[in-house]
C-alpha cells in the first residue's frame, strides 16, 4: 500500500490497530491484509506550524 499525506497516517493507523469507526469505542482490527506500506509527504512526527 502507498500512502500520501493523511492517507498514509490513516493507513498506519489501522496497521497499528489504533483505527476507530465512528465511535472512538469501537476499533477497526488489523486483519493482515497488508504486505507493506510505503509512505510520501506524511507528517509522521507532526508538523511545523508557520506562525503569521
Amino acid at each position: 500500500m502507498i500512502g500520501h499525506s493523511t492517507g498514509g497516517l490513516t493507513a498506519r493507523e489501522y496497521l497499528q490497530g489504533l483505527a476507530r469507526v465512528l465511535d472512538p469505542e469501537t476499533p477497526i482490527l488489523y486483519r493482515e491484509d497488508i504486505a507493506k506500506l510505503i509512505t510520501i509527504g506524511d507528517p509522521h512526527q507532526g508538523s511545523l506550524g508557520r506562525g503569521m
